[in-house]
């Protein structure tokens, strides 16, 4: 209809993303830095990651942080997180609940 406003999609075209895993790479990097990200989220993320390239152990640990442009020891307090959160509250994350959306 005319006058009716219409979503707009903002598309990045990289010239320099040409595989499948640089597609990935690039689509986690985004993602893992996002401002409104859970710690939660990002450890889910270093287990996409660590799945994903077979990144195990302490060398996957440097890889993942390699990857993401992190510390090795921000990997393993984030791994550490995801540890000891309590399963209700990985399934919350996993869900889509954040702490804005429980309490309206």
């Amino acid at each position: 209809e005319e006058g009716e406003v219409r979503p707009t999609l903002r598309v990045l075209v990289d010239p320099d993303v040409t595989t499948a895993d640089q597609a990935f790479r690039t689509a986690m990097l985004t993602f893992t830095q996002r401002e409104d990200q859970s710690p939660l989220e990002f450890a889910r993320s270093i287990g996409i990651i660590r799945k994903r390239f077979k990144m195990e152990g302490s060398k996957g640990t440097g890889a993942v942080a390699d990857f993401l442009g992190v510390s090795p020891a921000t990997v393993t307090q984030a791994e550490k997180l995801a540890a000891k959160a309590a399963p209700g509250v990985q399934a919350a994350v996993e869900s889509g609940m954040t702490p804005s959306a429980s309490s309206s």
